[in-house]
């Protein structure tokens, strides 16, 4: 078995391109090795050829359903990640503080802490009445 770089001339037969591991033949007695020069070739036996192409569609053949199981695995389990992924999103959301800079939190919220009258605002006028009331008394008292 010799060695032979891409685009050297090279006896006929067939040469294993090491680099894409394909096989290629060169037709009658000489002929060129039609790839880049940085390429390295093998020249194989015929029967030897034989062999490496069958064991190379054997690996295909054997290999073929794996990789179709394996694409299969790989495009659910992005769909399944990207799935989590908004619902540890919306968990995180929801579960996270309502920060509105600006706010004053101190300040309670509306209608807490105190009570609401049902009366609808007239505790103003009866505290009004109350409060003349008692200033009259204290007027009469100091006469």
């Amino acid at each position: 078995m010799t060695k032979s770089n891409g685009g050297s001339k090279v006896r006929g037969g067939y040469y294993w391109n090491l680099s894409r591991w394909s096989i290629t033949s060169v037709n009658g007695d000489e002929g060129v090795l039609e790839a880049p020069a940085d390429e390295k070739f093998i020249r194989l036996p015929l029967l030897v050829m034989i062999a490496v192409a069958a064991a190379m569609s054997l690996a295909f053949v054997i290999f073929l359903p794996f990789i179709g199981f394996a694409m299969l695995a790989y495009a659910l389990g992005k769909k399944v990640a990207a799935v989590v992924q908004k619902v540890a999103r919306e968990a995180v959301v929801t579960v996270s503080p309502q920060w509105r800079p600006g706010e004053a939190y101190f300040a309670g919220k509306p209608g807490k802490g105190k009570k609401a009258r049902k009366d609808g605002g007239g505790s103003l006028d009866e505290l009004e009445k109350e409060i003349a009331g008692r200033r009259r008394q204290e007027d009469e008292e100091k006469k």
